[in-house]
Order: C-alpha cells, then structure tokens, then sequence
C-alpha cells in the first residue's frame, strides 16, 4: 500500500472524505543538508487550507479553519506544516529539510493534502523524491535550520518591463524583516537602480532571498555602470542568505562590503565588466560562498576575489566550498579563479572545482600570525599561471593540481613563508612541479606524503635550501633540487588510472602496481583523501587513495 492510502483510509473511516478532485502540484529545490527546503503547492482554492506532509512519525494535526487530519494509521508520514492557499491558489514555504538523524542522505519523500473544512474536501498531492545531496555540515552555518517565520512570493510580472520587476524586487528586498524569507519567481529583474542591501537578521530569525522551486531568476542592469547587486555598504548585512539566483551583466555580480554572517549558496554569476563575487571593501566574517558557479568575467576578472591588498580589509572564519569557478582567461587582465588576500584568516577554502584561469586557480596570502587557513580537497586545472600558489601560514591538504606554468608554486609575497604544511597532495605538470622558495630555516614548514610529476623539467625545487623542512613519503617524477629527502621516484602517468598531461582525463586514483601505493609517511597521513575515503594505516601518496 503506498504511503498516500493510509491518510485517504483514516478519512474516509471519519467520514471526512466527500469528494475527490484534482490533485495539488508540488514542486521543491533539490535540497542539501544544512540548506532550506523551498517548497511550491500549487492547485489549491484561495483561501483553502492545506498541509505538508513528509515520511516522518505519525500524528495528528489541527488544520486552519478548524480541520483536522488524523494520520494515526500512517506511521510513515507526519505534518511539516500547515497554512492557507493564496488567491491565486498557491502557497510557499520555507522549511528546515526533514530527515533521519541515522540516514541524512536518505531519500525525503514529500506529500501536499488539501482540506476544505467546509466541505470536508480532500485533495492530494503526487509524492515528490525530493533527495538530500551529500553535503558537509561545516559548509552551512549554525542558523541554517531557523525556520522562517513569515514567506513572500514575488512572482515576475509579464506585463511589465525587467527594469519595471526589477524595481518590484527590490522594494521587496529593502522591506524584508528578520525571520522573512522571499521567494522570487523566474524572469528577468533588471536592478537599474543602485542596490544595496544591509540587511540585518538574526540567528534565530534570518533573512533569506531565495530562487522559488524550479526557477532560476536571473538579476541584471542594462549596462555595467554598477554591481548587479552590492550588500552591506551603508550598514552591515548580518544573517542574510541569497540563493539560487542568476547574477549577470554589471560590473560586479555580487559585492561585499561589510557582513557577518552571510550565506551566498547556489548562484550562477557570469558575463560580467569586472569579476563575479568580491569581499574587498570592508571587513567580514562567517560568509560562507558555497555551491555557486563563476564564469566569464571581466576586467582583473577574479572569480572570488576575497580580502583586500595587504591586509587592509580582511575575511576571517568564513567557508568557501564547492564552487565552480571557470574560464577567467578571456577579456580579463588577472583572471585569478579563487584568491585570498594577505591578513584573512581561519578560512575554510574546500571542494571547489577551478578550472581555465588566468592568474592562479587558487591564489592564497599569509594570515599576519592569526589562524591559519585550509586548503583542502580542491581540483584545480588549466591556468596559463601558476595553478595553485599559497604563501604560508595555511594547511594544503588533498588537493588535486595539473597543468600550468608551474603546478604549485609557495615564496614570500605580501608577506614571509611560514608554518605552511602541504600534506597529500596530486601535483602533474608538463613544467615545474612544485617551486619552493624562502622555505629553508622558517617554522612549521612540512612537505609529505605529495605525489609530484613533471614531465621536462624539475618536480620540487627548494630555491633557498630545505633546513628544517620536515619531508616524507612524497614520490616524485622528474628532477628534485634542494631536496632534504623523503622522496622515491615513481614511474609514469601510468601510476595513475586515468591522468593526463593536459588535464584532458584526471582520474588520479593510483593504479595496480603503482608507485604510490603505500608509499605515504604514517605520521603525515591525513585520515581521509579527496574523494573523502579512509586511508589506512599505510596510506598512498597524493590526494587519492585506491582502496
């Protein structure tokens, strides 16, 4: 019996069930845990009652108007909410995602009944899959779950023009309240005037601007006069998410001043006069960057360009994960993908793919003695520079680098090298591998467990000497120079199962036979690799390990 008939059952036992009649529509965002479920009932009658049900414990619940829905013989579902259908018959809401402690990335299944108290009508809905993605809780804030207190639906207006929506949306935004969640429907919104958002929400009571199920609204100008979209310049945005939508066609897409606590998840910026998400004009804290794709900007054209020269402005204690940041080549002048500037600290940089830069994919300062940043678990291919260069102060851990001027490049820049650990790490270069330089004789420094190939020239070059430099277990293909030891030679490309030269295949998984196998230092071995598997006791060297 499918989970839908035990509730019809229990109804028609009460004698509540008169007549059946279309059912609802649902739609919902594919959610990830630690996000918010946006959800779209639609079919309903203005003014109906309805509730949401999911695959959860059993219960009972009081509808509007006096209804009541007893769900006594259907342990598998309980009530997530209850509200009233608009007047155009549709309803939204913002909800935490339901799921099992035991199986967060278990299937959630959703359900919509509508009920008029009146008539004792009983309309349902189809069961939606709606799948929890693996996700990592440190990639979402604390606040994630704070339900949303009150839901606005903007629905784009096909009679008007973008810049007229877009002039709509952004009343809408000024006006939103702590515990708002605004849902804005797909089309064009054409931001013609300056916006700025200083918004100020809570822990308990965020503000949230979210893309509705099954959209993707696009935000513009008509020229690249300003910022698609700027956030905390006349005071602080604190508590805010911004989700799901297409930022294109200013100068910036997305600019930060000052924020603490900003959540920028799932958005698509691109095509734009300058670069895509900067934080460089005021301090800022715990904004997490996540999920969100970056492409075809212009000007110095940085993907995510974070902190400010020298440490005049700073990020500190924020995340930055599984963003895809591409092709910053074309049209810009520096084109880095992702780059943190000197002074920003205990930053979490994890799981992003960069790809066809112009400046180094990943581009990483000292912190000025603060918390040291991560570095972990990111695939970087393709810059016509350096494709991942880090100053110190850092923990380089699992990252998969291939095919630039140089692979991985650390020396002195805003600041001087120092307590750096690059720890497993897949280096493949047809040029330099790994260019080490001011690293002899400075604290902390560990270079272990790397898998470092270059096919013409040096793997690891120590340009001022290695004294102190802790080295262990790194296989190497090509030339070392300044080497304190702690390396053993591999064979080929053929000690990968599918990595090419020029980035074309990138299956770093060691092979049978090959020269990684086992070959990492038990005492740098990091507990999991890339793909977030265990290492054994004997791990492999490099970023993955074959299991």
């Amino acid at each position: 019996m499918s989970p839908a008939r035990p509730i019809l059952a229990a109804l028609l036992l009460a004698g509540a069930l008169s007549a059946q009649s279309a059912p609802l529509e649902l739609a919902a965002t594919p959610p990830r845990s630690g996000a918010e479920l946006v959800v779209r009932i639609g079919g309903g009658r203005s003014g109906e009652p309805f509730a949401l049900c999911a695959d959860a414990l059993p219960g009972s619940v009081a509808l509007p108007g006096g209804a009541r829905l007893e769900l006594g013989l259907s342990p598998a579902f309980a009530v997530l909410a209850t509200g009233r259908f608009d007047a155009s018959g549709v309803a939204f809401l913002v909800l935490p995602v339901p799921r099992d402690p035991a199986l967060p990335r278990a299937p959630v299944y959703l359900q919509a009944l509508g009920v008029a108290s009146g008539s004792g009508l009983v309309r349902t809905s189809p069961r939606l899959d709606a799948r929890v993605e693996p996700w990592n809780a440190a990639f979402a804030p604390t606040w994630s779950s704070a339900p949303a207190r009150r839901v606005v639906a903007l629905v784009h207006d096909a009679g008007q023009s973008a810049a007229a929506n877009g002039a709509r949306l952004h009343t809408a935004m000024q006006a939103l309240q702590p515990g708002d969640a605004l849902v804005v429907g797909a089309g064009r919104w054409s931001l013609e005037a300056r916006v700025d958002l200083g918004l100020r929400g809570s822990a308990g009571a965020p503000i949230r601007i979210l893309a509705a199920p099954g959209a993707r609204p696009v935000l513009t100008r008509s020229d690249a006069g300003q910022n698609v979209m700027n956030l905390g310049d006349w005071q602080s945005a604190r508590f805010l998410v911004l989700r799901g939508f297409e930022l294109t066609g200013g100068s910036h897409g997305l600019r930060i001043y000052e924020a603490e606590d900003l959540w920028i998840d799932g958005c698509l910026v691109h095509h734009l006069g300058e670069s895509g998400i900067t934080a460089n004009s005021g301090d800022s804290a715990r904004v997490f960057l996540t999920a969100n794709e970056v492409h075809s900007t212009g000007g110095s054209g940085e993907g995510l360009y974070l902190g400010a020269n020298g440490g005049f402005y700073t990020l500190r204690d924020s995340v930055i994960a599984r963003n895809h940041v591409h092709d910053t080549q074309l049209g810009t002048t520096q084109g880095d993908g992702i780059e943190l500037k000197q002074g920003s600290y205990g930053n979490l940089i994890a799981e992003n793919l960069v790809r066809h830069t112009r400046y180094p994919c990943i581009l990483v300062y000292g912190t000025g003695g603060r918390a040291r940043n991560r570095i972990e678990g990111n695939v970087c291919i393709g810059s016509l520079d350096v494709v991942m260069q880090v100053q110190g102060e850092a923990y380089v851990r699992n990252n998969l680098l291939v095919d630039g001027t140089y692979g991985f490049v650390s020396r002195d820049h805003q600041g001087v090298v120092s307590q750096l650990e690059v720890v497993h790490n897949t280096i493949v270069n047809r040029g330099p591998g790994a260019y080490l330089r001011n690293w002899g004789s400075k604290p902390g420094m560990v270079f272990a467990n790397n898998a470092v190939y270059s096919r013409d020239t040096l793997a690891v070059e120590f340009a001022t000497g290695s004294i102190g430099v802790q080295c262990a277990g790194n296989v190497h293909l090509g030339n070392l120079l300044g080497s304190p030891g702690g390396f053993t030679p591999g064979s080929s490309l053929a000690d990968f199962q599918g990595l090419s030269w020029s980035a074309s295949s990138i299956d770093a998984r060691p092979s049978g036979g090959s020269a990684l196998l086992d070959r990492g230092a038990p005492q740098f071995r990091l507990p999991f690799d890339l793909l977030g598997q265990a290492r054994p006791a004997a791990p492999d060297a490099g970023c993955w390990e074959r299991l």
